[in-house]
């Protein structure tokens, strides 16, 4: 072989390689900076299951690592809520406590992106419940729903005339025609007539804002029913919506949630409110509320399949709250979880809390997430974290007792 034919094979061998190790090289960097790996969907074989049968389908805590951040910058083009703007709420009495997102560093920033694909594109209806003249829906007020377009958020509650100048559109709810329970009928059941009443109260507000659209032709693609104690991620609801947007659903439309657990909401494309506007009542309601009755998930999970609308389990989300999810609240894909066990009393303990979900959902606060998973209350059934043992809640009570001096102060982070 000739000197240069050598030299030219040598030269092929090192570029060859170095074209290796470039290829190691940049297949370790992707891997490094791919800081989130996108979990697998738990599967589902379209059973009903009860609470304690679904734990060991949930997705593990292992598929959402640590984002290692204390608080990420804001992005561009978004909406800030400043001084004391969320006082506009009127009388709402806990967004007059001193929330931390009420000024400077801690005003939590949506970007207006997210807030026009809302506005044009999706219609909520919250279900509240009135009592020690607020309601239960307030702490959202304080927090996520704040920053909800007033024409995309509606809440549908036993007592209007409260309401006042709050956020959002407000609908009295009312029973179907005809409907009545004896008080024989609710103490058999161990039931109460304001937690039945509430139970209507889901479908209506579904039906609501289904009909809302139609009659003000404002051609929304999503329609999300949710309890007053959920508690969502905007940027992950939009992410996950877009998502879905490129997809084209069954020609009956889609429903999603997560096994049809009302804490965890209820999801539906426009083609599916077709479906529920033409069938809710004599599919659901009559069948699974009138003529036999049933709590509202249940009635959406055993109706919906007859329709059409088989339910697509949608791991982002959750019926749980902090102490399951843990860290998946750190990843900002997480679009839905239940703050239930988090809201119970002292009224300012449960205030605090939901404060640091937001500082946590909507800032990625780890400063806030550590404290969350001491303070937070223990989960229960299929939401039951081994980690969180009996002596949790009783600790979380003391550091709060502390730390707000005794229920004398709002405490901070």
């Amino acid at each position: 072989m000739s000197n240069w034919l050598r030299q030219l094979s040598a030269g092929v061998l090192l570029l060859s390689i170095a074209a290796v190790i470039r290829g190691v090289h940049y297949t370790i960097t992707t891997d490094q900076q791919r800081k989130i790996p996108t979990p697998t969907p738990p599967k589902w074989d379209g059973k009903e299951q009860t609470p304690d049968q679904q734990e060991s389908s949930m997705t593990s805590m292992e598929d959402f690592p640590m984002v290692s951040i204390e608080n990420q910058p804001f992005a561009e083009g978004c909406t800030v809520p400043k001084g004391q703007s969320l006082m506009d709420n009127g009388d709402t009495r806990f967004c007059k406590l001193p929330w931390l997102h009420n000024s400077g560093n801690h005003a939590s920033c949506v970007p207006n992106t997210t807030l026009s694909y809302v506005e044009k594109y999706v219609s909520m209806a919250v279900t509240t419940g009135s009592g020690d003249g607020f309601f239960r829906a307030d702490l959202g007020l304080c927090t996520w729903m704040y920053h909800v377009p007033v024409t995309s958020l509606y809440f549908f509650t036993d007592n209007v005339g409260l309401a006042g100048d709050r956020r959002g559109q407000w609908v009295e709810d009312k029973l179907p025609e005809g409907v009545t329970f004896s008080k024989e009928q609710i103490e058999a059941k161990g039931y109460t007539l304001p937690w039945i009443k509430a139970q209507f109260r889901f479908l209506y507000g579904l039906q609501y804002i289904i009909k809302a659209d139609r009659e003000h032709n404002t051609n929304k693609r999503w329609f999300l029913l949710l309890d007053d104690d959920t508690f969502v991620n905007l940027d992950g609801l939009v992410a996950k919506l877009k998502e879905l947007d490129r997809v084209r659903g069954p020609l009956k439309g889609r429903y999603l949630g997560e096994r049809g657990w009302g804490g965890a909401g209820h999801l539906f494309d426009r083609a599916a409110s077709e479906t529920l506007l033409r069938k809710i009542d004599s599919a659901c309601i009559t069948p699974y509320m009138v003529k036999s009755f049933h709590a509202s998930d249940v009635t959406l999970q055993k109706c919906t399949p007859g329709i059409g609308l088989k339910p697509i389990m949608e791991y982002t989300m959750s019926h749980c709250g902090a102490s399951f999810l843990r860290n998946r609240m750190l990843t900002g894909r997480q679009v839905t979880m239940h703050v239930k066990r988090d809201m119970v009393k002292p009224n300012m303990l449960a205030a605090w809390r939901v404060r640091l979900y937001y500082q946590v959902v909507y800032h990625r606060n780890i400063t806030a997430y550590k404290l969350l998973m001491k303070v937070g209350n223990c989960a229960y059934g299929s939401c039951k974290n081994t980690a969180c043992l009996g002596s949790h809640d009783k600790t979380a009570m003391e550091i709060f007792l502390e730390h707000s001096k005794n229920q004398t102060t709002m405490p901070g982070l």
